[in-house]
């Protein structure tokens, strides 16, 4: 792995963009736009050496920190459910543990709609209906009322048809 790979990698940590991380690794703008996100694509990385490598910080900064997804969802649930089971069933706030601050609703909602957008219940997207497209062929504009079919048919009705 050449040092503007490793850079690549480590600069990708910093905010998990492909693009702005080959950028301040010293790739030129047309590559860091187009193949730096291919390079480390989870399902086909182009450059897997490099998939393996972030990977590996990853891990290394997961152990380090003591944080790991499942710990940050662990936690986001404790704060949206926090003692809402034995509210409900005693109808009494819930006792807090010793050192715990007051969650308040709005930290509630908020780790709720950070849930939800870790599960996917919620999308970003917008869905649009688009009704089939109509094709008209011939168009009657003002003063054009006849179209060339309907001429030929009255020319043969007036007796100019031809055969005659």
């Amino acid at each position: 792995m050449t040092e503007r790979q490793k850079r690549f990698c480590e600069e990708y940590l910093v905010d998990l963009c492909a693009a702005r991380a080959a950028r301040r690794a010293g790739y030129a703008e047309s590559t860091a736009l187009s193949s730096a996100p291919t390079w480390i694509n989870p399902e086909h990385p182009s450059r897997p050496e490099l998939r393996r490598e972030i990977d590996r910080l990853l891990a290394e900064r997961a152990k380090q920190t003591r944080v790991s997804a499942n710990g940050v969802v662990r936690e986001l649930t404790r704060i949206a459910f926090d003692g809402q089971d034995e509210a409900a069933e005693e109808g009494a706030a819930p006792a807090r543990p010793k050192g715990s601050a007051d969650v308040r609703t709005q930290d509630r909602l908020r780790a709720l709609e950070l849930l939800g957008k870790h599960l996917g219940i919620f999308t970003e997207h917008l869905a649009v209906e688009q009704a089939q497209p109509v094709i008209v062929d011939e168009f009657e504009g003002p003063g054009e009322s006849e179209g060339p079919a309907e001429a030929e048919v009255a020319d043969e009705t007036e007796g100019g048809g031809g055969d005659e």
